[in-house]
């Protein structure tokens, strides 16, 4: 009597709602044509998600712009069964918090009432999203535009958004990217691409590099997707393993997802890995010789460098020692003041560079000298009280006369071709550094050939409040460009200035940019100037970071006509001692997360 009670009540609900299939209710567009209404819906259980709902499928979609798959919200317990046939009436919602204005709408069922529950008609399975099945595509189409139709075989975010709530099957899935870390250091996710997948940018370490695509605009790799939490992590305690570029593991099923700006993968179960990618990084070979006019030169944003750091300091001295092999020069990014973070006032960073040049010493027997000018207190952006700035180490230098300048001094160069500061900040009350690092210009004459180098040291402006990729801003917000534009311009110029006494100045401009090459319209300036970015011989290869699932560079060096055509040019390449630790577990093993670059030039 009580079952033919609920089947009354659900019959006279019936005829007000829409009986509807998923794919109906999913639409071949971002957001559901039935978005705010009543709707009836039948379809399989295919995963459940304590606190979230579960999923249904009802095998509706044979559109390849069109899911199958929905997400049944509710926060009660669940009384439903992986494998149940479950016919329910609920509202269709779109559906992003209103703190994050920038990501997509999750289509989801909410207030769902379970008119029905049963074993299923048939089984249902996953979706392969391999080489030769219904997915081959995940492939290169990386912009999205304000399209009216999914067009999941052009665009990476329609691929996704096309397979929303569906089960899927990742084949023997390869990491592009490192764990994702919670302020406790909890492993929160990662990235993977398939086995097989059409990737075009893969690199030798098994990451997806930003490149430029066959049609000559930046591919951002879209094909690889986010592996969260495993929905059954609360009964089993299994989470997620660790992962470093280019782990292997085995085939991962679970729900494609949407939140907090990125479709995911939610996993039934948590995935294992089968192999890690062998092999530290290689040191370089890239050194200079007995030469005063050969001149090796490195790059290292060291992250937060505080002076009692002891273990950092050690391991940024093996990495310079063992693995970049003393260079002449190198440009640091990221030194803090003398106390660290605390924000006490304190703006030199004399300790914090005299504790690592200790360091390198007691790894390589190498003395070098340091140079630095001590920011204004929280003026240059970064950690409150740290007051990062750029250094300088070397070693068979001199800096070519006139004295240091100030916080506040603006380098320039006198008709003589001697710079009024040096070292000196380019134009540093100019609005365009606001909360930003003033980059360090230096002046170098070798010993004892008196050739002269000038050296600017930049880090440009981060790429805070930016989107994600898989948001609904098209393009995706990328945080500051016009400000790191305008920045570079500003170094230029200078660069021109120096041109303009001296046209075949050797000038080498290197740091954190903040900005991939592939932003060419950022770079425009400085290619203009002209300088010449300095790159490794392969274009894949070209990695210094890893965010999300690209490898991409963020430092860059570039460099005057005079040094390009000068004898062998200009020799380059990143060190990866960062972006191939296999032991990514917490931020604290990783010791930057820039890796250092190498590079080598003549002085004619």
């Amino acid at each position: 009597m009580k079952w033919l009670q609920v089947l009354s009540l659900a019959t006279t609900y019936i005829s007000v709602v829409l009986s509807e299939t998923i794919a109906q209710i999913q639409g071949n567009k971002f957001q559901s044509p039935l978005n705010g209404q009543s709707v009836t819906v039948t379809g399989v259980v295919t995963a459940k998600a304590p606190g979230r709902g579960f999923f249904l499928d009802d095998g509706s979609s044979s559109d390849p712009e069109i899911s199958s798959g929905l997400h049944i919200y509710i926060t009660a317990n669940i009384t439903v069964s992986v494998n149940q046939t479950v016919t329910l009436n609920g509202t269709v919602l779109e559906y992003r918090p209103s703190s994050k204005p920038n990501d997509l709408y999750a289509t989801r069922i909410t207030n769902p009432t379970i008119i029905t529950a049963g074993a299923p008609p048939r089984q249902l399975t996953d979706l392969d999203v391999g080489p030769d099945g219904y997915l081959s595509i995940p492939n290169g189409g990386n912009r999205v535009t304000a399209n009216t139709t999914l067009q999941p075989s052009l665009n990476g975010l329609d691929l996704w958004e096309s397979l929303e709530g569906q089960l899927v099957t990742i084949p023997q899935p390869i990491a592009a990217g490192l764990n994702s870390l919670d302020s406790n250091n909890s492993n929160t996710g990662f990235w993977v691409y398939g086995q097989g997948w059409n990737v075009t940018s893969k690199n030798s370490r098994g990451g997806l590099t930003i490149t430029i695509g066959p049609d000559g605009k930046p591919d951002a790799n879209p094909q690889a997707i986010l592996i969260r939490r495993p929905l059954d992590i609360t009964t089993s305690g299994v989470g997620l393993p660790s992962v470093a570029l280019g782990t292997t593991l085995n085939d991962i099923t679970g729900i494609v997802y949407y939140s907090d700006g990125h479709f995911s993968v939610l996993p039934l179960t948590a995935p294992v890995v089968t192999s890690v990618a062998s092999g530290f990084a290689r040191p370089t070979n890239i050194t200079s010789n007995s030469s005063s006019t050969m001149i090796s030169f490195g790059n290292y944003n060291v992250n937060n460098l505080a002076p009692n750091e002891s273990t950092r300091l050690s391991a940024i001295a093996d990495h310079i020692v063992n693995y970049l092999k003393t260079p002449d020069i190198v440009f640091l990014q990221e030194i803090q003041d003398n106390s660290g973070p605390i924000d006490d006032g304190t703006v030199s960073g004399n300790i914090t560079l005299a504790n690592l040049v200790n360091a390198i010493t007691r790894v390589g027997n190498v003395t070098y000298a340091s140079i630095e000018i001590a920011p204004n207190n929280n003026q240059d952006g970064g950690l409150p009280g740290g007051n990062i700035r750029q250094a300088y180490l070397l070693s068979p230098f001199r800096p070519a006369g006139t004295v240091s300048g100030t916080a506040n001094d603006s380098v320039q160069l006198n008709t003589t071709g001697i710079l009024n500061y040096n070292p000196g900040r380019i134009d540093p009350m100019n609005t365009d550094w606001s909360k930003s690092r003033k980059p360090l210009v230096a002046q170098w004459q070798t010993i004892p050939d008196n050739k002269t180098l000038f050296t600017i040291n930049v880090h440009m402006a981060n790429k805070g409040r930016s989107s994600t990729n898989w948001g609904e801003a098209r393009p995706p917000i990328n945080g500051n460009v016009a400000q790191r534009q305008a920045q570079i311009k500003l170094v230029a110029t200078f660069v021109q200035s120096i041109l303009k006494v001296d046209p075949n100045a050797n000038i080498l401009v290197g740091g954190d940019f903040n900005e991939y090459s592939q932003a060419r319209e950022v770079f425009k300036s400085l290619v203009d100037a002209p300088l010449t970015e300095a790159v490794p011989l392969s274009e894949v290869e070209h990695y210094s970071h890893v965010f999300y699932q690209n490898c991409g560079a963020l430092d860059h060096v570039f460099a005057s006509k005079a040094l390009v055509d000068c004898r062998t040019g200009v020799t380059f390449e990143h060190v990866h001692v960062n972006t191939w630790a296999t032991n990514a577990t917490t931020r604290e093993l990783r010791i930057s997360d820039h890796d250092p670059s190498v590079g080598l030039i003549n002085l004619c």
